[in-house]
Formats: structure tokens, sequence, C-alpha cells
């Protein structure tokens, strides 16, 4: 590929195919090509709170 692979980030590439930056055929042999990763995924818990951090919790060391 000679294009350079941040032109293919998902997050904007519909911008990209839109402006003829790239084209809906390259950005499919994109994803074609990319590994997936999904093995190496790790669950995370969070608990979100709006307008204010939650320091009731500490985060223990996985040492």
């Amino acid at each position: 590929m000679d294009k350079p692979e941040r032109l293919f980030d998902v997050r904007i590439a519909r911008r990209n195919i839109a402006a003829g930056v790239i084209t809906q055929d390259e950005f499919d042999a994109f994803l074609a090509q990319v590994e997936d990763s999904a093995a190496n995924a790790v669950r995370c818990d969070a608990k979100m709170v709006r307008g204010a951090v939650d320091d009731s919790s500490t985060i223990a060391d996985e040492d």
C-alpha cells in the first residue's frame, strides 16, 4: 500500500472516501489485511461518573 495507514483510520475513512482521498476498494482491501487482535483484548469494568471524579476506590498494582 502506497498511502499512509492513517488515511484508513475507521474514524475518518468515510470522510476520506467521500473526499476522494481513498477509494472504497482501497479501504476494503486495507480492512481485509488487518490482523484480528480480539485475542489480545482485556476486559475492563469502569464506572462512569457525570461531572465528578469518583475517588472512593483505589487501583491495585498487578505486579
